[in-house]
């Protein structure tokens, strides 16, 4: 469990910098948000202009469950970023289709989510995305069961190309 948090810890400040690097901050849900049993929320709708400047995109629970969210979150920002990329678009696709693997992936978290999304299953199936691409973020990619795992490999591979001219400050 130590190692786990500490993983997580270490990820989350480098992603922390990152995003604050691009004006991307992080902060706390609000009241109703936890109430609601969120522990991270990425929020579209606050961005102004992305890339050049955004504020409080990302927030998650002031608590190690909020704390964990962080690399979820980040994984949601990137997902949505992409969202409109032919293979984020087969990878949404192909769960969205698949209630079976949402179960899977989501878990316990799966009704919640798609009260949540309003029975939307292309979100539900973006907050699935989202903890695939962060299972792998975390090396923990094994322990999740995906349909087309290849498509979901190449994704990922894709997504941290993006991130490979990056020098390790930025």
């Amino acid at each position: 469990q130590f190692k786990d948090q500490y993983s997580s810890n270490l990820l989350n400040d480098r992603i922390v910098r990152a995003l604050s690097s691009l004006g991307v901050n992080i902060s706390n849900l609000t009241e109703a948000e936890v109430g609601a049993g969120r522990v991270g929320v990425t929020d579209f709708s606050v961005v102004r202009g992305i890339g050049t400047s955004a504020a409080n995109i990302i927030k998650v629970a002031n608590n190690i469950e909020g704390d964990k969210a962080i690399s979820e979150e980040f994984s949601h920002l990137i997902v949505g970023i992409y969202r409109n990329e032919p293979l984020v678009q087969r990878a949404i696709n192909t769960l969205q289709d698949n209630k079976d693997a949402l179960k899977n992936i989501l878990g316990d978290e799966y009704e919640d989510t798609v009260k949540f999304q309003d029975g939307d299953m292309a979100l539900v199936a973006e907050e699935a995305l989202g903890k695939i691409l962060q299972k792998n973020l975390l090396g923990d990619s094994e322990n999740i069961s995906t349909p087309a795992p290849s498509l979901f490999q190449r994704l990922y591979r894709w997504i941290i190309n993006k991130f490979k001219g990056l020098s390790s400050d930025s």
